[in-house]
């Protein structure tokens, strides 16, 4: 797939639009690339990065690799599909026509999320914005409705679990949890996607996701 610079600006503008935030577009690359967004096209802003990422997919090969995945996760972008559609057709004709489902798309925030911040987390996180997280995990209904609960403890990590005392006080065996699941050989991710895998309400990790922004600015 060869580029005019026209069609370059075209595919710039339709991937923006389609991918409104790096974290969105790192989890993508990952998932339908098997390549590390931030080794291939950094970048200071969303712009910057899709500019680079395109310039990285021609110089190899895998333009058209890029624009169909794209295409087969976004086939509903009104940018997007006016400039790929030429190339691979409609939706219904290219085996393409997936819409995310609101759950996946809670997963992709929540995983992206986790990711990206632990590092952040294990570096600036203070004791307030500890109790803060352990305070919104305590509330997830899979945390603090009992027949959930034991599922929710089975999708974690044996080092985050054995913090769980029995019969103890929920507040502080999240609080417990919650820190063993920041220190550096913990596994923040893994327990935000073990809520997630229990937890049947419609994002659950959004309040936990501000509070915790909150406290790493």
């Amino acid at each position: 797939m060869n580029l005019s610079g026209q069609q370059f600006g075209q595919l710039l503008d339709a991937l923006v639009s389609a991918f409104p935030n790096i974290e969105t577009l790192e989890v993508f690359v990952k998932r339908r690339m098997d390549e590390n967004l931030n080794a291939i096209a950094g970048g200071s802003n969303l712009t910057a990065v899709v500019y680079k990422l395109i310039e990285w997919a021609t110089a190899r090969g895998r333009l058209a690799e890029l624009v169909e995945a794209a295409y087969r996760d976004n086939s509903g972008d009104p940018k997007l599909r006016a400039f790929a559609e030429p190339y691979f057709g409609p939706p219904s004709d290219a085996g393409i026509g997936h819409t995310v489902s609101e759950k996946e798309k809670d997963f992709t925030d929540a995983d992206a999320f986790a990711r990206l911040s632990r590092p952040i987390l294990l570096r600036d996180l203070d004791l307030e914005g500890l109790l803060e997280i352990a305070r919104l995990f305590s509330d997830l209904p899979c945390v603090r409705t009992p027949a959930r609960f034991p599922l929710f403890l089975r999708g974690l990590p044996p080092s985050i679990r054995g913090a769980y005392i029995p019969g103890g006080p929920m507040q502080a065996n999240i609080e417990t949890m919650v820190s063993t699941a920041l220190d550096v050989d913990g596994d923040f991710d893994k327990m935000i996607y073990a809520a997630h895998l229990c937890d049947g309400s419609t994002n659950p990790f959004r309040k936990l996701v501000e509070a915790v922004q909150k406290y790493v600015r």
